[in-house]
């Protein structure tokens, strides 16, 4: 707007309210005033009337910043804004726009002046949208997907019908699944970062997989494998899908404690109790055989001759977007064609019916059933689900507080969690005092290989029992050993007269012996020096998973000898008496010490280290490294040259006028010299000292430069291309 512009509005606005002023005056017996048609014709409630049936009110046109460059205006003013086309009325602190296109409820955007309430009563409020985070609160606090259908918590984009966070996923297509850093693209089961996945399957029949897989990269199709399947029967299988007994185990077994040490036997009480026990002595021989089988609702026990059968039948057990508070007179839907975003950032900031749905702004949490989620979900008084860096669980009774787990009432404390190391952990707690702390014990961990624990966070077998071990029926009684038939099916069976094992005890090999194998020959153990052959001369440690040529207690994974390990662990390392003991590296005896170190990158690193005494950590330092792209380090770990030496150089010196084939300077008193032939010396290079005070450094054919000799007290380096020699430094 221009000077000359404003002054004429400024006028106009002078001579309308002159005029004004001078109605207001005449008709000040009667405090009304109204213009236009009728002027007689007055309400009797107003102060100002305006009537016409071809003329309208022309409000004051301004532009934002023209209202921007005025000062001093006063609450209840109103002007038409060019700008932005609307009737803006003053506040006292902005002008707004005056809703004048009816577009449902909302007012456009805006923020709350205070709480505010929207009374349904029986009727539906409904919002319809096609787009992706369509609808939200917060944020990502809490979005609606309407192009696909689907729910995020703590994200905009969710995969599935339901994302929470960043990695959790519930699938409500086919199979219902929840899923750790996985989800359904449409045709494979895909890594949503890089990390292991895992996913938690129910079956339309009824069956219930848990599912893992190795770290993947994000985008990357899923190959999963099934740890453990739960069929609709109560059938269990580790290992298996397909289990065809109460627990059926395809791999190895491990169950701690109960008496266990080596050469024991599986035996159980009355009630089907199973303990290690020492196997009834007997004879000196090689084996002796036993077979139990699983038969439809039979379990059978041969010892080659006989055959014992069991029945195992029936043993299976307002105002601001709003324009306040107010109630909805009739359903409505409200159709979204673009977004609609709640935010907010108070506790239960966005609520549907009370509590049956409740959004907190402040801490980025969802409610339903409640107003006041201690996690990033909660279902009513005690069901959560947390989403965090480490690990996400699903929780009973419990939540964090920031500083410890923490009881919801006295009930007991159960959690699901699967960690970033793709396990998935089962924790318990018992009975509490709302508000104590809660101390849990892990008792079942499946890990993202597929080994099960039971009671240990660290299984290695396919069934890993740290604890008591109870199978019912099968043939329990006293003093039973669990023997299995040819598919692995296991029943308590009568053990062998006198036998100690696969072995009938010790013994004595009378001849030269041959044993041919068809199949596969395990021998499982779970002790230091578990297998051994000729004393220490191969030993194998099964507790520690190690193998010792030379020595019964190997430090690594493979040990000869007293001094030389191999470590399979991390980087891959040969060492020369050192070893890794968990913490740090230690010398095994007095002496130096030395380690080949190959890196998961390529890298490989020879280090060294100083004479020590055994059982002290060593300090190595790395001489030497050899990166993945060739170039190599001699005193330094990141060499950035073919050949990267920090440090010293030594050099081969003559002082004779014959150069050999080794020299590198050549420092004479003068004298006449013959260079070495260029044809084979390319990249050579001399340095020529004269230490003479008057005779100089001749030679039959000069280097090609600015000299043709080196004279007294002088110094110059050629180099050799192949052809010929230059110079290329003089002083």
């Amino acid at each position: 707007m221009n000077i000359e512009t404003k002054t004429k509005r400024k006028f106009v606005w002078i001579v309308g309210l002159a005029c004004l002023f001078g109605v207001l005056v005449a008709t000040s017996a009667q405090a009304q005033v109204k213009v236009g048609d009728n002027p007689t014709t007055i309400d009797a409630r107003s102060l100002l009337e305006l009537e016409s049936s071809d003329q309208a009110l022309y409000l004051p046109r301004l532009s934002t910043a023209d209202l921007a460059g005025v000062s001093g205006w006063q609450e209840g003013m109103v002007v038409y804004n060019t700008t932005d086309d609307c009737i803006k009325i003053y506040d006292g602190t902005t002008w707004d726009c005056v809703d004048t296109d009816n577009d449902g409820i909302y007012d456009g955007s805006g923020s709350l002046s205070g709480p505010t309430v929207v009374t349904g009563g029986a009727n539906t409020l409904d919002f319809t949208t096609t787009a992706t985070d369509g609808f939200s609160v917060d944020g990502t606090t809490f979005s609606v997907d309407g192009a696909n259908d689907r729910v995020g918590i703590g994200t905009a984009t969710p995969k599935e019908a339901l994302q929470i966070g960043d990695k959790w996923t519930f699938r409500s297509g086919g199979d219902k699944t929840i899923n750790y850093n996985g989800f359904w693209n449409g045709t494979d089961w895909e890594y949503m970062a890089a990390g292991e996945a895992s996913k938690l399957r129910f079956s339309n029949n009824g069956d219930v997989y848990i599912h893992v897989a190795a770290t993947g990269v994000a985008g990357d199709p899923i190959n999963f494998t099934t740890p453990l399947t739960i069929k609709n029967g109560g059938n269990v299988g580790i290992n298996t899908n397909a289990p065809s007994a109460t627990l059926d185990v395809n791999g190895s077994f491990r169950l701690r404690g109960n008496g266990a040490v080596a050469n024991r036997v599986l035996t159980s009480d009355a009630n089907g109790n199973a303990t290690w026990q020492a196997a009834p002595s007997g004879a000196d021989g090689i084996s002796s055989t036993a077979a139990l089988s699983l038969s439809g609702t039979s379990l059978e026990l041969t010892d080659g001759t006989n055959t014992t059968t069991q029945d195992l039948a029936g043993l299976q057990d307002g105002d601001g977007i709003y324009d306040g508070s107010g109630t909805i007179p009739t359903s409505t839907v409200s159709t979204i064609t673009d977004n609609l975003d709640f935010v907010t950032g108070a506790v239960d900031g966005f609520a549907v019916d009370g509590t049956t749905f409740s959004v907190d702004g402040l801490n980025n949490r969802v409610g339903i059933g409640t107003d006041a989620p201690k996690e990033i979900l909660q279902l009513g008084p005690k069901w959560a689900f947390r989403n965090d860096g480490y690990s996400k669980s699903i929780l009973y009774n419990t939540f964090y507080n920031g500083t410890n787990w923490e009881y919801v009432d006295a009930d007991e404390v159960s959690r699901i969690v699967m960690n970033t190391g793709g396990d998935i952990q089962f924790d318990l707690a018992p009975a509490g005092v709302a508000g104590d702390p809660v101390t849990f014990s892990e008792a079942l961990r499946i890990r993202n290989s597929g080994n099960v624990g039971i009671n240990t966070n660290a299984p290695s077998a396919t069934l890993d029992v740290n604890g008591s071990f109870r199978l019912r029926g099968n043939g329990a009684v006293a003093n039973r050993v669990l023997t299995s038939d040819a598919n692995g099916n296991a029943t308590w069976q009568a053990a062998p007269s006198g036998a100690d094992g696969i072995y009938d005890g010790s013994g004595t090999i009378p001849t030269s012996t041959v044993s041919t194998i068809t199949d596969n020959l395990d021998f499982v153990t779970g002790a230091v020096d578990g297998f051994a052959v000729d004393g220490t001369t191969f030993s194998v440690d099964g507790l520690n998973n190690r193998v010792g040529i030379g020595t019964a207690a190997p430090k690594e994974a493979l040990q000869i000898g007293d001094k030389w390990t191999f470590r399979s662990g991390g980087d891959k390392t040969i060492n020369y008496n050192g070893f890794w003991n968990g913490t740090d590296w230690e010398y095994m005896a007095a002496g130096e010490a030395s380690k080949l170190r190959f890196s998961n990158n390529g890298d490989v690193y020879i280090h060294v280290a100083a004479t020590g005494v055994a059982g002290d950590p060593i300090n190595y330092t790395t001489p030497l490294t050899i990166k993945n792209g060739g170039d190599v380090g001699i005193g330094t770990t990141t060499p950035r040259a073919t050949l990267d030496v920090n440090g010293s150089v030594a050099h081969n010196i003559t002082t004779s006028t014959t150069i050999g084939a080794d020299a590198h300077f050549v420092i004479i008193p003068g004298g006449a010299v013959t260079l070495p032939t260029p044809s084979s010396n390319t990249g050579r290079v001399l340095h020529f000292i004269n230490t003479h005070a008057s005779n100089a450094i001749t030679f039959t054919t000069a280097p090609t430069g600015s000299i043709t000799q080196v004279n007294a007290g002088m110094s110059a380096s050629a180099i050799c291309d192949g052809t010929t020699w230059f110079w290329y430094s003089i002083n």
